[in-house]
């Protein structure tokens, strides 16, 4: 600090001639905090491009096939969010169906469903929805789903009385 003039401090002159006061230590660390910062938001900008914030890109959805069928599901999704299960069924059956496990009812409020089921029965441990189709021709469902909790959603899900595949879905808030 320089000299004082009628009470009030007068900074110095500095080098580049400049007669201004300033504190280069708070200034570098202001910096330091910046870029930190323009990292965070560049990893949230990535994370968000691949997926991970349960909206699109390709870690937001995932796959789980046998000879059933395939059912494409929401990987990441978000709380009271609506989502969707795609379902695609293989085999020229007339009737298809599609079972989820107590698991999936509890974790999900079931909105509506493209085709309607012919018939949607309770099970002991899920539901069961059965899908009629012409013949010689695929049948695919999608389920529309809202999750009701956040954190991991473990459950079921069997195409056809085949294997019963484990998916999980993480729900973000």
């Amino acid at each position: 600090m320089g000299r004082k003039k009628y009470g009030i401090a007068v900074p110095r002159v500095r080098d580049d001639g400049l007669q201004v006061e300033d504190s280069t230590r708070a200034q570098r660390i202001f910096w330091v905090v910046e870029r930190c910062g323009w990292a965070l938001f560049a990893a949230l900008l990535l994370l968000a491009m691949f997926g991970l914030t349960g909206s699109g890109g390709p870690f937001a959805r995932a796959v789980v096939q046998d000879g059933s069928g395939r059912v494409d599901y929401p990987a990441i999704a978000r709380w009271h969010t609506s989502d969707d299960l795609r379902v695609t069924f293989a085999g020229n059956a007339t009737t298809h169906t599609l079972e989820v496990s107590q698991a999936f009812v509890d974790a999900f409020e079931i909105g509506s469903m493209q085709p309607r089921p012919a018939t949607s029965t309770t099970l002991a441990d899920g539901m069961r929805f059965t899908f009629e189709a012409g013949p010689d021709a695929g049948v695919s469902a999608s389920v529309f789903v809202t999750p009701l909790n956040v954190g991991w959603m473990d459950y079921a899900v069997r195409i056809d009385g085949g294997a019963s595949q484990e998916v999980r879905t993480l729900v973000l808030p």
